[in-house]
């Protein structure tokens, strides 16, 4: 008797010392949660009895590690759950470990009580059991999270961060990793789809991977994409924080949506006529000057020096029959020698910077030409006869913009 009771007292202090040695534990565990730490190292495990060191993240994650871990029962350490048994040798003699809980045993002779099913030797219900949810042998498993049983079907009780069942389908688990997914980043249904951009989902944050051609992000906000226009924007023209100039190029420098606008890029050619000559200069007395007579000052414009993409436009005159005509070729096209009077200006090959054509006619009897920019006139011309010989180039209604 003096035996047992002097068993009883150290069994006593044994308890009670397990007790204080569990409240320091939780008192580490806490003061280890509220440390700012690295990324824990899964295989070390120093996350602590109630948590474990989540292998994707390598942060210390909600879920036991160890059976210090547990208020009871046992730690299922490949899933991080508490359970009732591991084995049979967590419960009670007339009961066996079945699906990770202590039920009463049964034989083909010993059959379980009422809404019990017999699996694997044990008393089960099958509504809610793990591994015989439904039906014996019917296992719950869950992908990246934690299985449910529930009304003998299985569920998701829980994806285990930063893993989600973004498509609603048990059987696939939590298939979603939000940390990379890019169409489901940072959560369920939350696309990585920045504007005018390829995006990337890193750590669970959309950012700009990439920006379409022709805009940026000039805000520095990934939320709204590559919002600015770098062809329409002067505070962002063709790069951020750009703010060129205009030069004289046939191109819209600063992005306010005008060509060449500034003064002095082109010169004004002005028409006139002497009846049997048509004649075109850029000087306004000439125009009017020795038998002509002025049809239209400031006709169209060309560019006073060259620019991309243009080409010297040449007067000619045939001393012969007394006739102008203007081309690119710098011979005249063979017209004579003596022919070629000098360029009076520079025309575009192509359209471009809000050009128009200029329209070239030759007269039936071969001497006079016509240079038009007005369609309806060229139109009106050929049914009297007059040639068309094509466009001679490009050239502009304006003198800017």
């Amino acid at each position: 008797m003096r035996a047992l009771a002097f068993a009883a007292v150290l069994l006593v202090g044994c308890v009670d010392g397990g007790a204080d040695d569990l409240g320091s534990v939780d008192a580490s565990v806490d003061a280890r949660v509220g440390e700012s730490k690295p990324p824990c190292d899964p295989k070390g495990n120093d996350c602590g009895a109630d948590q474990y060191c989540n292998p994707t993240t390598k942060k210390c994650t909600a879920g036991c590690s160890t059976d210090a871990g547990c208020t009871k029962g046992r730690c299922e350490v490949t899933t991080h759950t508490c359970v009732d048994c591991l084995g049979n040798g967590d419960c009670r003699p007339e009961e066996i470990c079945v699906g990770k809980v202590c039920v009463a045993g049964c034989t083909p002779t010993r059959a379980c009580p009422d809404g019990l099913s017999c699996c694997g030797g044990g008393c089960i219900d099958p509504t809610t059991n793990l591994d015989h949810c439904g039906a014996c042998g019917k296992a719950c498993v869950v992908s990246n999270g934690t299985p449910a049983c529930n009304s003998g079907k299985c569920a998701i009780a829980g994806c285990s961060p930063p893993f989600e069942n973004c498509d609603g389908d048990q059987a696939s688990g939590c298939e979603t990793n939000t940390d990379t997914s890019g169409d489901h980043c940072g959560g369920c249904g939350k696309p990585c789809k920045p504007n005018n951009a390829s995006g990337g989902c890193v750590s669970g944050v959309c950012k700009i991977a990439s920006c379409t051609a022709g805009f940026g992000d000039c805000n520095g906000n990934p939320s709204d994409g590559c919002e600015t226009n770098l062809a329409t924007d002067p505070s962002n023209c063709g790069a951020c924080g750009s703010k060129p100039t205009e030069s004289c190029n046939l191109r819209d420098d600063d992005c306010n949506g005008k060509c060449d606008d500034l003064d002095g890029c082109r010169v004004a050619v002005h028409r006139s006529s002497s009846g049997a000559d048509h004649f075109y200069t850029t000087s306004a007395s000439e125009a009017a000057c020795c038998g002509y007579a002025v049809e239209t000052l400031n006709y169209y414009y060309l560019y006073s020096s060259g620019a991309p993409d243009t080409v010297p436009f040449y007067r000619c005159y045939n001393k012969t029959i007394g006739r102008h005509f203007y081309t690119t070729s710098g011979t005249c096209e063979a017209w004579g020698v003596g022919a070629l009077e000098a360029p009076i200006g520079n025309i575009a090959t192509a359209a471009n910077c809000g050009s128009v054509p200029l329209y070239r006619l030759l007269s039936p009897t071969g001497g006079d030409h016509i240079f038009t920019i007005d369609p309806a006139e060229r139109a009106a011309l050929l049914p009297k006869g007059w040639k068309d010989e094509g466009i001679a180039g490009y050239v502009w209604r304006a003198p800017r913009g």
